[in-house]
């Protein structure tokens, strides 16, 4: 009987020692996945921010070279006026604005508004709109 209780403390024990084993590789694990974070975090705000041109440029060249131009003035303008618009998920349909026949120069536009949908509705409505 002595032996039996003997043998049933051991189990327990290594079976605490496994878990405890369990919750340190666990913890270990998710110590690298944070740090693996903030090293990817750290990179990503020491690169210098792109200026409008830098970006301009890495999205033309996508671009086919017959509307290039007139893209590119597009994209310089609207750069600088609303950055939030230059991304590569608003570049096709900029691509359609700049191929448009424009009702009033783009120089002129201001934009009103910071939502990326409104601003673009703008950009739209002021270019296109009579």
């Amino acid at each position: 009987m002595r032996e039996w209780k003997r043998s049933a403390s051991r189990e327990s024990r290594r079976l605490l020692v496994e878990a405890r084993r369990h919750r340190r590789l666990v913890q270990q694990a998710r110590h690298r996945e944070i740090e693996a974070r903030e090293t990817a975090l750290r990179a990503a705000l020491a690169r210098r921010p792109e200026s409008p041109s830098e970006t301009v440029d890495r999205l033309l060249t996508t671009a086919p070279r017959a509307s290039a131009q007139r893209l590119r003035t597009l994209l310089l303008n609207v750069a600088e006026r609303a950055p939030r618009l230059v991304r590569t998920d608003k570049l096709e349909a900029l691509k359609l604005v700049a191929a448009a026949s424009w009702v009033r120069p783009l120089s002129e536009w201001q934009p009103s508004c910071k939502s990326e949908d409104r601003l673009f509705r703008s950009l739209c409505e002021h270019l296109l709109a009579r």
